[in-house]
């Protein structure tokens, strides 16, 4: 996946089945929240994860409907 596809709001992928939903993009950076069970965690920042743009995009599948269960 292209680092420059990415999008806020938008869900993605992982190989793992894990799915992230982009929360807002800092610099560089790309920062996410992790689908537990059935729901996102608050938006607490606390709880979010930053990564590089490019290395989100290399981990990443595919983006998918944030109302989608990948397992």
């Amino acid at each position: 996946m292209l680092a420059s596809s990415l999008r806020v709001g938008a869900c993605y992928v992982t190989n793992e089945n894990e799915l992230r939903k982009i929360v807002q993009f800092e610099g560089g950076l790309v920062c996410y929240v992790v689908r537990g069970k059935m729901a996102y965690p608050s938006w607490d920042k606390e709880r979010w994860h930053s990564i590089t743009s490019q290395a989100f995009a290399t981990e990443v599948l595919r983006e998918i409907s944030c109302d989608s269960h990948p397992l």
